[in-house]
């Protein structure tokens, strides 16, 4: 067994850090709170999950994950990206409220015809999926807020 995957720890950090500056607050999601307590004291695994929610100004519950998947070394064109000796291969970015949700994927191995995908807000298991580039972190956040926006409020007068 190798050394492990020590950025992840850092990779757990950072999305925790931009799931606060939009106002979510970091919680175990009850599905993963028992790796979550293991990747805080191991570098072992690759897989990062992080979980956060807050409240909208209904008082609904917004809740955003991130959820990625890293391997040892650089894998070239299969990496996502590339960071202090680990490359990102797979990610699902996920955004749910009670008006809708979305989801992105990055999974070639589950979806070899369609490897980066969207399921779009406002029912992402109902509809078709829709074939994109690969997103950042911030990118899918940002979009999920804004489809969420969009849902609840409708366009500006602007728009």
């Amino acid at each position: 067994m190798g050394e492990g995957i020590h950025y992840v720890g850092t990779r757990y950090e950072e999305l925790a850090d931009l799931l606060e500056d939009w106002g979510y607050e970091v919680v175990p999601d009850p599905n993963f709170s028992q790796w979550q307590e293991i990747i805080q004291t191991s570098p072992l695994t690759g897989r990062v999950l992080v979980t956060g929610r807050r409240p909208d100004e209904d008082d609904a519950r917004l809740v955003f994950k991130f959820e990625e998947f890293w391997v040892e070394g650089d894998i070239g064109d299969e990496a996502v990206l590339v960071r202090e000796g680990a490359s990102l291969r797979q990610y699902h970015y996920h955004g749910q409220t009670s008006t809708g949700a979305m989801r992105w994927c990055l999974d070639p191995e589950r979806h070899p015809n369609d490897p980066c995908h969207l399921h779009p807000f406002p029912a992402p298991e109902d509809g078709p999926r829709v074939e994109c580039d690969p997103v950042s972190p911030r990118e899918a956040l940002q979009e999920f807020e804004r489809q969420f926006y969009l849902g609840t409020h409708g366009p500006s007068d602007e728009e």
